[in-house]
């Protein structure tokens, strides 16, 4: 069983370690983000999804859009779980890229990894 592995860590942007079995043909997503704590854990509709966690969110898919729409949700819901109210327009956009940011990051190193 190979599994490779990434950490992308920048200024602003979660930390974000993927996975990527190349057996199972999955990718697994942790997202890091500061001040998260919520009060539940997954659903049964979340765990069917794929939402592993939200403390702290993670996320398991076999595909690159998947992984990145699934780890998007899994923060969203875990902040709504933190602070009780949804996130509006401005701060979905800010999550959104800033998750989507962080998740090409580490696929990108990852397939560099591969290719070395």
């Amino acid at each position: 069983m190979t599994t490779f592995t990434a950490t992308y860590k920048r200024t602003r942007i979660p930390t974000t370690t993927v996975s990527y079995n190349t057996v199972s043909r999955e990718y697994k997503a942790i997202v890091n983000v500061t001040g998260l704590d919520p009060d539940r854990t997954t659903s049964g509709e979340e765990s069917l999804q794929g939402i592993v966690s939200l403390n702290p969110p993670t996320v398991v898919e076999e595909s690159i859009r998947g992984l990145t729409d699934l780890a998007i949700q899994a923060v969203a819901n875990s902040a709504y779980s933190t602070r009780g109210f949804r996130f509006g327009p401005n701060e979905l956009a800010t999550v959104s890229y800033s998750v989507s940011y962080a998740i090409q990051g580490a696929i990108e190193l990852i397939e560099a990894e591969q290719l070395s």
